[in-house]
């Protein structure tokens, strides 16, 4: 016999009383799960996305620790690139000799002596040495932002397949100004990129501690940038331990994305850097652009407000 009537149907079969759902209420049911579904999605994206900057600021943190204890080792920190000046055509600018960097110099700080080892700093071009073209393409997780959406092998031109190397998302400041007001003297370089910069780092470059008269906890010593170029082919354009890892602080951060050496992040509002005393800052994508670029510089003797 059915019964009918009230707002779930009952149903007596062998003299017991049996109760259910109608549809309309199953499909209440299941949009109501999808709603704390779509609410709850965005928290847990949110929730991981906190991890991952925490994440991003420690991997600056240890690379600050690690050029400290360089410094200490060597009384300044570590060059940008290696290149020396022995040959007027190439003085300050042999990129294909790079891979003595800041990367590879901290190596040993960072508790990876055996890749370190496994480098010959003295090899011309640097990607005739297997034990270099071995350690270009290793994956240092200290390198890498975890919301980065490219981890992988690059090049620094489209090019020059031998050059591959892992992408890096975090470069060493050179300065306030990509093309530098600055020289060697007595040199006159092949490529405007080899000239000395006003940051604390540049190719050949000997900076110490005594010498950021600016005061390391206003001085930028690390920032975070994507480190490649979106749609520049398989393997995309970047850089990484055999190149040019070095940021320019003259853009606002996350403005321009068309080279891989400006401040940009995966991160909502902002980027981190390292600071010259071993903290790490995030900064505002609306910070005031020359207070950036004053952040940039080790001798400047600007006034920097809160920032």
């Amino acid at each position: 016999m059915i019964i009918q009537g009230g707002s779930n149907p009952a149903e007596t079969v062998g003299g017991k009383r049996r109760t259910g759902f109608t549809l309309v209420e199953l499909l209440v049911v299941i949009a109501i799960i999808g709603v704390l579904l779509a609410l709850l999605l965005p928290a847990v994206q949110q929730a991981r996305e906190a991890a991952r900057r925490v994440q991003c600021k420690s991997n600056l943190k240890n690379i600050g620790l690690a050029l400290h204890n360089y410094a200490e080792s060597f009384r300044v920190f570590p060059p940008a690139e290696v290149h020396g000046a022995l040959s007027p055509a190439t003085a300050h600018c042999d990129w294909e000799a790079a891979i003595g960097c800041w990367g590879t110099g901290i190596l040993p700080q960072l508790d990876q002596s055996s890749a370190y080892n496994l480098l010959d700093f003295s090899i011309n071009p640097q990607y005739t040495s297997a034990g270099n073209v071995t350690v270009m393409h290793m994956k240092f997780s200290v390198y890498q932002c975890p919301s980065n959406t490219f981890d992988g092998l690059s090049a620094p031109w489209s090019d020059v397949s031998q050059e591959v190397t892992r992408v890096m998302h975090y470069f060493a400041v050179a300065g306030s100004l990509e093309w530098s007001n600055l020289s060697w003297p007595g040199v006159t370089v092949p490529d405007l990129h080899c000239l000395p910069y006003n940051g604390m780092f540049y190719n050949d470059s000997s900076i110490g501690p005594q010498s950021v008269s600016d005061g390391l906890s206003n001085t930028a010593m690390m920032c975070e940038v994507w480190g490649w170029t979106p749609n520049t082919g398989t393997p995309p354009e970047a850089r990484g331990l055999n190149l040019h890892a070095v940021a320019y602080l003259d853009q606002s951060p996350n403005s321009n994305r068309t080279t891989p050496w400006y401040p940009n992040s995966f991160h909502t509002g902002g980027v981190h850097l390292g600071m010259a005393d071993g903290s790490v800052r995030f900064i505002s994508d609306n910070i005031y652009l020359p207070t950036l670029q004053a952040l940039a510089t080790i001798q400047g003797s600007e006034v920097i407000s809160d920032f």
